[in-house]
């Protein structure tokens, strides 16, 4: 295990000294949603402890597997929140 210059377990570099958290992640979470949904247009911002997604996926599926890899990315301490829309929108069948 890494430490962080405090003698802290290093928990993916999400730290500063005022609001404990410095996403210097994002580019990581950028490539690894890009991977993983590559025919998504997401966009991870960090605002004030979270991660907020935006964009456009193809189900809304994508936006869920979207939001559950970005939480196990930046850890338990980091809320994600997401505002992502589906492309297509979910149909209801009426009989």
């Amino acid at each position: 295990m890494q430490m962080d210059h405090f003698g802290n377990p290093e928990s993916r570099g999400i730290h500063d000294c005022e609001h404990g958290f410095v996403f210097d992640v994002i580019d990581s979470v950028q490539q690894m949603l890009s991977l993983a949904l590559p025919d998504a247009k997401i966009t991870s911002t960090p605002m004030n402890g979270m991660v907020l997604l935006t964009g456009t996926v193809g189900a809304p599926d994508d936006a869920a597997e979207a939001e559950r890899l970005v939480q196990a990315f930046v850890g338990d301490t980091v809320k994600v929140l997401s505002r992502l829309k589906t492309a297509t929108p979910l149909q209801v069948n009426l009989q």
